[in-house]
């Protein structure tokens, strides 16, 4: 029994190739097996020549029959034998593959969730350093502006009483002349 056409199309070069190989294997053993069962025709012609018995002949040349039906099983045989094991072996490779698919897709999920939850933490721990560099920044904003106002304060102070004391000492100074 042949493989389907069908089936064979769905092939791959290299298996088509070595489906090659294991028919002309095959097709070299038939032969061998062709040139040898010919041979025995042979001898048998030159039996039944012999025999000179239509009976004997025809029952000499039923064991040929019977040897190449044998050999026509055989070959059938192997070659479903040959297709099961193809099926078979092509559902393993496809399982395997699919499993190797699965591992390879629940890896990529994990570096994935991996990498986001990283990337939250990141986040998170950034957001957090900000408020508190802001509120760090704002404390010392706060702090120079105390200091500016109480220096600006002081300042002004020290101008009006030097202000204050000249315009004294300006009255003072005149009263004098």
């Amino acid at each position: 029994m042949a493989t389907p056409e069908k089936d064979i199309r769905k092939l791959g070069r290299a298996e088509l190739l070595e489906l090659l190989i294991m028919q002309t294997e095959e097709n070299e053993r038939l032969s061998a097996r062709i040139d040898e069962l010919e041979g025995v025709i042979g001898d048998r012609r030159i039996d039944i020549e012999s025999s000179g018995s239509i009976a004997e002949a025809a029952l000499k040349l039923n064991k040929v029959f019977e040897s190449a039906q044998a050999a026509a099983d055989e070959y059938i045989e192997s070659v479903k034998e040959k297709y099961r094991f193809d099926e078979s072996e092509s559902a393993r490779v496809r399982r395997n593959a699919e499993a190797e698919a699965e591992a390879i897709i629940a890896e990529a999920r994990a570096e994935a969730e991996s990498i986001l939850s990283t990337a939250r933490r990141m986040q998170s721990e950034t957001e957090a350093k900000c408020r508190a560099m802001e509120k760090e920044t704002e404390r010392r904003c706060e702090e120079t502006e105390r200091l500016a106002r109480k220096t600006s304060d002081e300042y002004w102070e020290a101008v009006m009483s030097a202000m204050s004391i000249g315009g004294a000492d300006g009255k003072h100074n005149e009263e004098q002349s």
